[in-house]
């Protein structure tokens, strides 16, 4: 993952698959109630606003063109075991 133009390593997923277990599956299960928190806070502001009709709204258009990152002359910052 890139960040200021720097490289910058993450957790690997058997780190991350045993993060999870140790901590009994409370991560995921917060990231689930907080998207339903916003789903309920667009649908609310949707209801109060009148219902309007949504039908003719034109959709965005992803702006994301990059395929991967160039690591090319960057610089990496991590842990030792990551390099």
């Amino acid at each position: 993952i890139e960040r200021n133009n720097q490289l910058v390593w993450t957790y690997s997923d058997n780190y991350a698959r045993a993060y999870h277990e140790a901590m009994n599956g409370m991560v995921e299960r917060r990231m689930q109630k907080t998207i339903l928190r916003v789903a309920s806070y667009w649908y609310s502001a949707w209801l109060e606003s009148g219902q309007p009709d949504l039908t003719n709204i034109e959709k965005i258009k992803s702006t994301n063109k990059q395929d991967h990152i160039d690591i090319t002359g960057k610089k990496r910052i991590g842990r030792e075991e990551w390099m």
